[in-house]
């Protein structure tokens, strides 16, 4: 099994606010004096992955820089809320949250939450080199909301709520796939929120973009592939898809590597691919040379292909 769930509860801010620190990194915490307190947590972690349920009467938690220069990783949490309103201030945007509804905060970045009233979550917590190889530019979808009362998003709070309570019973040698998954499912949700453009792409913009994505997905296996190489294909100038892929959050030569390292990802962790060698699987999706592969692979995702082959992909805060 995948590790055993822990739940915890406190009576007081000082015990809560060392639950919170030890699950989603270094905080100041203060809750409402003359007042009682109470907070339940609940942890569930899946490979890199973590399922949190938090429910507290109310506190205001905020995150610095000097908190988060005390933590050696990054991480992003998918946040549902499912009772009462919470205040977040994140990148100088604000929000009031609602409940049955999703939104995503960056861990990574100075942040502050808040509530005067009970309040009832579940967090996703997806370490941020796994969910950018998922995710174009996720800090653009930081505080963007996303219901969770139909489609997607309910399929998604479903999900949520079925892993904290049976996520710590799926098999080990599982875990690290259905990690993946659950990844990818997610950024399903923040895509399909995102409606028919990425950025300020236009529809015409966004479907072009669509088919240089596979331009590159179908010549990944080549080297030598350039921005050149895809904008001929694509019939447009380099010029202009520079233009498109900057509109969208990205470059284009960052696309090309992290489409070749989640590609190489994926079939370390395929069951079917687990005669191939790393080196097989580095040169398959373009990289040069096995020592090459293998830096970037450990620079975004924080353990080697072998690792992550064996189940080490990185855990999140907590």
């Amino acid at each position: 099994m995948v590790g055993g769930q822990s739940a915890r509860i406190a009576s007081t801010g000082h015990a809560w606010n060392s639950i919170i620190n030890d699950a989603f990194g270094q905080v100041a915490l203060r809750t409402r004096e003359g007042m009682p307190f109470f907070g339940r947590f609940r942890h569930v972690p899946i490979a890199g992955l973590a399922v949190a349920e938090v429910a507290s009467s109310n506190e205001e938690a905020i995150r610095t820089r000097r908190h988060i220069a005390r933590d050696d990783e990054e991480a992003f949490a998918f946040v549902l809320l499912r009772e009462g309103e919470l205040e977040i201030e994140q990148y100088g945007r604000s929000l009031l949250l609602r409940a049955d509804c999703f939104t995503l905060l960056d861990l990574g970045a100075p942040y502050r939450l808040a509530h005067g009233r009970r309040t009832d979550l579940m967090a996703l917590t997806i370490p941020a080199g796994f969910l950018r190889t998922a995710m174009v530019a996720p800090q653009r979808r930081v505080l963007e909301v996303f219901p969770a009362t139909g489609g997607i998003g309910r399929i998604s709070a479903d999900l949520l709520h079925a892993l904290a309570a049976e996520g710590a019973a799926i098999p080990e040698k599982l875990a690290t796939a259905y990690a993946q998954r659950l990844t990818d499912m997610f950024c399903m949700l923040a895509d399909h929120r995102a409606g028919e453009s990425r950025g300020t792409l236009s529809a015409t913009q966004d479907r072009l973009y669509d088919r240089c994505c596979a331009i590159i997905d179908n010549r990944l296996a080549d080297a030598d592939l350039d921005p050149a190489q895809v904008a001929a294909a694509a019939g447009i100038s380099v010029r202009a898809l520079h233009q498109l892929f900057q509109k969208a959050g990205q470059s284009v030569g960052l696309q090309i590597k992290l489409r070749r390292l989640d590609r190489g990802r994926r079939m370390l962790l395929d069951p079917a691919r687990k005669s191939e060698t790393i080196k097989m699987i580095a040169l398959s999706c373009g990289f040069r040379s096995q020592q090459h592969f293998s830096t970037l692979f450990g620079q975004t995702y924080g353990c080697s292909p072998g690792a992550a082959r064996r189940g080490g992909l990185p855990a999140a805060n907590g």
